[in-house]
């Protein structure tokens, strides 16, 4: 799978695969909707029109293509490139379009029939990433040539200077009052400019490696990041100034996150180790969390009390907040944990392992809850929807897959609870089957009972 876009209600997913397919799905269901949308080359760019009635794709087989977004029928004429298409975008009103392909140009399309409009936006390499600003009345293009470039919408006249960088520009993006932009890439430092003169806007966030992780504060007046270079640094957001004291770990830092009042940060690095930290300070908070293995994942709970974190020993573990301290059971898988993260009220917490499993474990106990989600290769990211009744799981195996956990709500998973209570066995944190000794068996009996009858009613 290449790239993603939600349809701008949530209720549909597209997607475009090296398969040379694109294809829509239910967002609640996970189920395919419409014709597949067939190309001759790897689907590498998809997107959705503002009023979500049609989808654009963009595809290696040097074309982008309209298509109906509730039946998957072509729409119009086929947009044609000397290269292939890496990039495709909507302008906000939804009557043109934007496209970046490896001919070394960008172009607009009219929406409606398919025509090419103005003149060609050239580079002197193949251009990765298109943004409409929010107005629509400009567009950045960023290029494997190291530059980005602001063009008038209108004219295809370029706007200001050239944005350069010390490697390809892969990532763009405008500011939501469009007055900036964000430019990034794999080997360059991403950079804010001025919108109207191509100008670079404060200082570039600087480290002495190469950035593995960031993150921005509750309030986005700053920006965290962590390093290969064995820091993680807080950077004012407006600036791009460095605020307060570098925070060492032994060895890189591959995981940071913020407290949701944004006072304190946690990290997580391969020397091990996770570490709390005071964000106005820098300095550290409490115990040293230490794993068996590089640690992977952080997370802060919703109050901030707990932490979470994944490892390369195959655990996860609970912490207190304030002190570091270990809380509750160990969280077993049967290989390395690579991503985490809590329930939006904080009761479960879920885990992704390259063991092809996704778990539920109830952050009271560490004890897990509900069924094994199997993928049929590691799942490296895993997140709950904002109302926590469904858990998003993804997949090196090229998949991402939706699961319903409304039954979080409820005092239990009712079909777990009846297996258990049907055969007086169940499975233990570390993946063993044993008898239910007595005592535990009424008390899950009675809680099945009252849910049943909740269910009743």
């Amino acid at each position: 799978m290449r790239a993603v876009a939600f349809s701008p209600d949530g209720k549909a997913v597209l997607t475009g695969s090296f398969d040379k397919t694109a294809r829509l799905w239910d967002a609640a269901t996970g189920e395919p909707i419409g014709k597949v949308m067939q190309h001759q080359g790897g689907v590498f760019a998809v997107a959705f029109s503002p009023d979500g009635k049609a989808v654009l794709t963009g595809s290696s087989d040097k074309t982008a293509r309209f298509w109906d977004a509730v039946t998957g029928k072509p729409i119009g004429k086929v947009m044609q490139h000397q290269g292939g298409v890496f990039a495709v975008a909507f302008s906000p009103d939804g009557k043109a379009v934007l496209t970046g392909s490896h001919d070394q140009t960008a172009r607009f399309w009219d929406a409606a029939t398919g025509e090419p409009m103005g003149k060609v936006m050239q580079h002197r390499g193949l251009v990765f990433a298109v943004a409409f600003s929010p107005d629509g009345k400009a567009v950045l293009t960023g290029s494997f040539d190291k530059t980005a470039r602001l063009w008038d919408a209108a004219t295809s006249e370029p706007i200001g200077k050239v944005m350069w960088h010390q490697d390809a520009v892969r990532a763009v993006a405008f500011s939501p009052d469009g007055k900036a932009v964000l430019t990034g890439g794999w080997y360059t430092p991403t950079r804010l400019w001025d919108a109207a003169t191509g100008e670079l806007i404060g200082q570039v966030m600087q480290h002495q490696g190469g950035v593995s992780a960031v993150a921005f504060s509750p309030d986005g007046k700053a920006v965290l990041t962590g390093s290969f270079d064995k820091t993680a640094r807080l950077w004012d957001a407006a600036t791009g100034e460095p605020i307060g004291k570098a925070m060492w770990h032994q060895d890189q830092v591959r995981a940071v996150a913020f407290s949701r009042d944004g006072r304190a940060v946690l990290t997580g690095s391969t020397d091990n180790t996770a570490r709390l930290w005071d964000a106005a300070t820098d300095e550290p908070i409490g115990n040293v969390m230490k794993h068996q293995g590089v640690v992977t994942a952080v997370a802060f709970s919703p109050d901030g009390k707990a932490v979470i974190t994944g490892s390369y020993d195959r655990t996860a573990r609970f912490w207190k907040a304030a002190t570091g301290v270990p809380i509750g059971k160990v969280m077993r898988h049967e290989g390395t944990v690579s991503a985490v993260a809590f329930s939006p009220d904080g009761k479960a917490v879920l885990t992704g392992s390259w063991d092809k499993t996704a778990r539920l474990w109830d952050a009271a106990t560490g004890e897990p809850i509900g069924m094994v989600m199997w993928h049929q290769d590691a799942v490296r990211a895993v997140a709950f929807s904002p109302g926590g009744k469904a858990v998003l799981t993804g997949s090196s195996g090229k998949t991402a897959r939706l699961w319903d956990v409304t039954w979080l709500k409820e005092d239990i998973n009712p079909k777990l609870a009846l297996l258990q209570v049907a055969t007086g066995r169940r499975i233990t944190g570390s993946g063993d089957i044993e008898n239910i000794p007595p005592d535990d068996f009424l008390k899950l009996f009675e809680r099945y009972r009252k849910n049943a009858q909740k269910i009743q009613r």
